[in-house]
C-alpha cells in the first residue's frame, strides 16, 4: 500500500496532475465570517447613535419654531392679512379705510384706531404712511373720491391719538426728525416746490425750502 502511494506521488510530480491519494490531501483553511461582523458592530452602533441625536435636535428646533409662529399669529391676527409698518412699540396697518395700531407687548393685544379716513368723505383711501424716527408722530396722505390731489394728515401718537395738522395738495413727504417734515406740493399735476413743516409748541409752521423755476 505504501509503495502504491509513493508511486502515485511520483507520477503526479512528473505529469503535473493533482495527487488524489488520501494521505496528501491539501487542507484548506476554513473561513469564518463571524469575526468581520463582530468588528463592524461598534461602528454601526456609533452611526446609529449619531443619527438619533441629530434627529432629536431637528425635532426640538421644529417644536421651537412652531411655538414662535403660533405666538406671532396670536399677537397680530388682523395685521397679517395686509401691509404693516413696524415701529418701536406698535404695529400699524390699514383696514376698512382707517389706520390702526397694535402694541408689540403681549399684554396689549387690542387694536386702537389712529386715523379714520371717513371724515374726508366716504370712499376715501390712504396713499402713504410714514412714522417719525421716535414714533411720536404719524403722517399719512389721504385722497378723497373724485379728487386728484391728496392731503397730508399729521397725527400725534399719544393716548389717545390726535390730529395735529392737515396740509392740502401734498404729493410726497418724509420725516427728518420727530418735529420736522419735508414734503412736495402738487399743483395741476405738477410738483414744483419743496416745503417743510416745523411742529412746535406754538403750532405748525410751513415754509418753502426749494422752488423749481422751469419744471420742464
Amino acid at each position: 500500500m505504501a509503495k502504491l502511494t509513493l508511486l502515485r506521488t511520483a507520477v503526479a510530480i512528473r505529469t503535473g496532475l493533482p495527487n488524489r491519494g488520501p494521505s496528501l490531501k491539501r487542507q484548506l483553511p476554513t473561513l469564518h465570517p463571524e469575526p468581520a461582523r463582530w468588528y463592524s458592530r461598534p461602528v454601526l452602533h456609533s452611526v446609529q447613535e449619531e443619527s438619533r441625536l441629530q434627529l432629536q435636535k431637528l425635532r426640538t428646533q421644529e417644536i421651537w419654531f412652531r411655538k414662535k409662529l403660533r405666538a406671532a399669529f396670536k399677537r397680530f391676527p388682523e395685521a397679517l392679512e395686509g401691509p404693516a409698518i413696524y415701529g418701536r412699540h406698535h404695529v400699524y396697518y390699514e383696514e376698512g379705510g382707517s389706520i390702526y395700531r397694535m402694541s408689540q407687548l403681549d399684554g396689549e393685544p387690542e387694536a386702537e384706531e389712529v386715523l379714520c379716513v371717513d371724515r374726508w368723505g366716504a370712499g376715501g383711501s390712504v396713499q402713504r404712511v410714514r412714522l417719525s424716527p421716535g414714533e411720536r408722530l404719524l403722517a399719512a396722505t389721504v385722497k378723497s373720491p373724485g379728487c386728484e390731489e391728496a392731503s397730508c394728515v399729521i397725527v400725534s401718537l399719544g393716548r389717545p391719538p390726535q390730529i395735529l395738522h392737515t396740509e392740502p395738495k401734498v404729493f410726497s413727504f418724509e420725516w427728518a426728525t420727530d418735529n420736522l417734515l419735508f414734503y412736495t406740493s402738487q399743483e395741476t399735476l405738477q410738483c414744483r416746490q419743496v416745503h417743510r413743516i416745523l411742529l412746535s409748541a406754538e403750532g405748525p409752521e410751513s415754509s418753502v425750502v426749494y422752488e423749481e423755476d422751469d419744471p420742464a
